[in-house]
C-alpha cells in the first residue's frame, strides 16, 4: 500500500471543498489511475498563504514532519496550485515541493 498526502492552494480553500481530490484518490482517477497497489490518503494540507515564506514558515515545517511521519511516500499536488493567469505553478507551492523531496518523498503534480 502506498501512503499519500495532498498539498493544495490555501486561496482556492476559500472555494474548494477538495471533493475532487478525494475522488480521484477514492477512485483511482486522474493522477491516481498510474497505481497498481492500494492507496492511503494519510494527509491533506494547504499551503500557509501567498505571504508565506516556505523556509521560514515553523507551520509548514511542522506540517511537513506531520506527514513525513504518519509514513507518507507520495506528495500529490493538486491542480489548484497551477497559477492560472500566469500559466505556472506557484512560487511558494513549488518551495513547498522541494522541502517535501528534501524530506525523502516522492512528488508528483496533479490530483483530478
Amino acid at each position: 500500500m502506498t501512503k499519500i498526502a495532498i498539498l493544495a492552494c490555501n486561496k482556492q480553500g476559500k472555494t474548494c471543498a477538495a471533493g475532487g481530490c478525494l475522488d480521484a484518490v477514492k477512485n483511482k482517477t486522474g493522477r491516481f489511475i498510474t497505481y497498481t497497489d492500494d492507496i492511503e490518503l494519510v494527509a491533506f494540507m494547504r499551503c500557509n498563504g501567498c505571504k508565506s515564506v516556505p523556509r521560514e514558515d515553523d507551520g509548514i515545517k511542522k506540517k511537513i514532519q506531520s506527514i513525513v511521519s504518519l509514513g507518507a511516500e507520495v506528495l500529490h499536488i493538486g491542480i489548484c496550485t497551477f497559477k492560472m493567469d500566469e500559466g505556472e505553478e506557484c512560487e511558494n507551492i513549488t518551495e513547498i515541493a522541494e522541502m517535501f523531496e528534501e524530506a525523502g518523498l516522492k512528488v508528483l503534480r496533479g490530483t483530478h
